[in-house]
């Protein structure tokens, strides 16, 4: 087994460096006077620079060399005459047409940045499981008025009706974690949208885009119940790991 193994190195070292032309030719010349063994080796690898390769080293070689082909012919064409004439043309070009630029260039930001509203807008004020429309039948004021203790129980419950583990239903953790995740999601994106329309505002634009004072004071009024939500649990869950400090001190 030793002599096989032997052998088949030779034979794949000799494969990788057939079509390696930088490389130079070594002739190995056998040490073993004994018995030839002549084993079959499967895969037979064989590198051909035009074919497609399956072994990873040869490819892996062949995209070095191809990389390295092309470097040298940029570094050898782009002299400082060449990259002279092509600055040139890239300033006559833009200059020819900076309004078709100019205008496309306003066309795609404007588009860009009103679907960043609209959608915004649509994902705060339309969807059915953001926390900042929890408990909508009370508008922000009365909903301060109810016990915090009697909202966190509401809270957790309605927590843990939505975000409990499947696969493993008394997982105390991960329904708060994926609460966290999806509350703090909705306030970034509320602040977001506030941030992009003041801006928008203070450049005098607001009647262009898909944004008015009436839709920035509902995402405003969004925003205020995510955060007093997220309030409500992260003043229970100190509480919750206070207590149990103690608990594991005593």
């Amino acid at each position: 087994m030793r002599y096989l193994f032997t052998g088949y190195l030779f034979l794949l070292l000799f494969s990788l460096n057939a079509n390696q032309d930088h490389l130079p030719n070594y002739t190995i010349a056998p040490t073993y006077n004994g018995p030839t063994y002549n084993p079959t080796i499967s895969p037979h690898i064989e590198v051909h620079p035009n074919i497609t390769l399956t072994n990873t080293s040869a490819f892996i070689i062949n995209v070095r060399d191809n990389s390295i082909y092309y470097y040298n012919k940029f570094v050898e064409t782009m002299t400082a005459e060449n990259y002279s004439t092509l600055t040139n043309l890239i300033k006559e070009y833009m200059w020819h047409y900076r309004y078709k630029i100019l205008g496309s260039t306003l066309l795609g930001l404007y588009s860009i940045v009103s679907m960043l509203l609209l959608t915004n807008y649509y994902y705060t004020l339309e969807g059915n499981t953001i926390w900042g429309h929890w408990k909508s039948e009370y508008d922000f004021e009365h909903l301060c008025e109810i016990a915090h203790k009697t909202l966190t129980q509401d809270l957790l419950c309605e927590i843990n009706g939505r975000y409990y583990n499947k696969n493993n239903p008394t997982d105390f953790a991960y329904p708060l974690i994926t609460f966290l995740t999806a509350i703090d999601t909705e306030i970034n994106i509320c602040k977001r949208y506030i941030k992009t329309a003041h801006i928008i505002r203070y450049i005098r634009l607001m009647k262009i885009f898909p944004i008015n004072e009436a839709k920035i004071e509902e995402v405003n009024k969004v925003l205020h119940r995510a955060i007093f939500v997220k309030h409500l649990f992260l003043a229970w869950l100190a509480e919750y790991n206070i207590s149990s400090n103690q608990k594991a001190t005593v």
